[in-house]
């Protein structure tokens, strides 16, 4: 045995104890929740539908991730996810459905995952888009503003379809001789212009007509109508025009009418007729040139569609102001 060796390799020896005992023991185990796509864009979307997507939830992480609550941040939207433990590399799959009916305009929803990633305890996942009607009016209803009784006012509608929903414009009726309007094509099938104009004279006071366009298609949208408004100066201005009652509306109802003279002219308000059925209403001065009449115990009873509410007063230039009540039903 060579002797003078043995320094040598204990020398070695205690050279690599002293490096492996200098390294420090792995502490860090920890899970790390992550998301390839963490934020989805669904784009122009119908609001009649709902629409799915599904996230992919990875645990990049080298200790076991826990998933606990999974909180969408808007009732309209339902999370569900595969699995709430998922070791290190493995994956998790999150299914979304989002309710887009009745919304209208740019839209962002949030879901909230909750694990126990000590970085990351709230992991949030985002969906945006825009949810649109199949079919627009832009705008919907039209207030022309103060006019003279001799002047012409003009004003612009665009009727706007999504691309599921085609149609063309068949026709054009106005219920008030003073408001007309015609339609032009901007795109056919999604997209036409419609241009409306008062027929002087006018007389003096509020007016209200409905524009109603025909179209070829067979459901819903065979008839789109426009409300056009006005006040022609010297008159009283009457808010609301009429009276809109849903079918579905809880019972009994209550609703007010505003008088007032634009130019600060006192008035008097001589009376309010209503419609049988125990409809009261109770008026309100608003200094000396506005009155507040409100309804009571109003309903959506059949026979109140189509009725009136007539208010006299004092004004030369409208002694009579006729409110008509409108019961709608609501769209499915």
């Amino acid at each position: 045995m060579n002797i003078q060796r043995l320094p040598l390799v204990a020398s070695a020896f205690l050279v690599a104890f002293r490096a492996i005992a200098q390294e420090p023991p792995v502490t860090n185990y920890a899970p790390r929740i992550a998301c390839a796509e963490s934020s989805w864009s669904f784009g122009d979307q119908v609001n009649t539908q709902t629409i799915e997507h599904v996230f992919t939830l990875k645990n990049e992480g080298n200790a076991v991730l826990q998933i606990g609550n999974v909180r969408p941040t808007c009732g309209c939207t339902v999370a569900q996810l595969s699995t709430s433990a998922l070791e290190p590399g493995a994956e998790a799959t999150l299914a979304v459905k989002l309710d887009l009916r009745g919304r209208s305009g740019g839209q962002l929803k949030q879901i909230r995952v909750e694990s126990n990633d000590p970085a990351q305890p709230t992991f949030t996942l985002t969906m945006t888009g825009a949810a649109i009607a199949e079919v627009q009016l832009n705008p919907p209803n039209l207030f022309l503003g103060r006019l003279r009784a001799e002047g012409i006012a003009t004003a612009t509608v665009e009727i706007v379809t999504a691309p599921s929903t085609p149609l063309r414009v068949t026709g054009i009726t106005s219920d008030n001789a003073l408001i007309g309007a015609t339609a032009e094509t901007v795109e056919e099938g999604h997209r036409y212009r419609l241009a409306v104009r008062t027929q002087p004279p006018l007389p003096v006071g509020h007016f209200l007509g409905r524009i109603t366009v025909a179209t070829d298609h067979p459901g819903a949208y065979s008839n789109l109508v426009v409300t056009v408004t006005g006040v022609v100066g010297g008159g009283l201005t009457v808010a609301p025009t009429e009276i809109v009652i849903g079918s579905s509306d809880a019972q009994p109802l209550t609703r007010h009418i505003v008088l007032h003279s634009p130019d600060n002219v006192p008035f008097s308000l001589l009376g309010v007729e209503v419609p049988a059925g125990g409809i009261t209403a109770t008026v309100f001065p608003m200094g000396g040139s506005g009155y507040r009449v409100q309804l009571d115990n109003l309903s959506s009873a059949p026979e109140l569609n189509g009725a009136e509410i007539r208010i006299r007063t004092s004004a030369e230039e409208m002694p009579m102001a006729t409110i008509p009540i409108r019961i709608v039903t609501p769209s499915p």
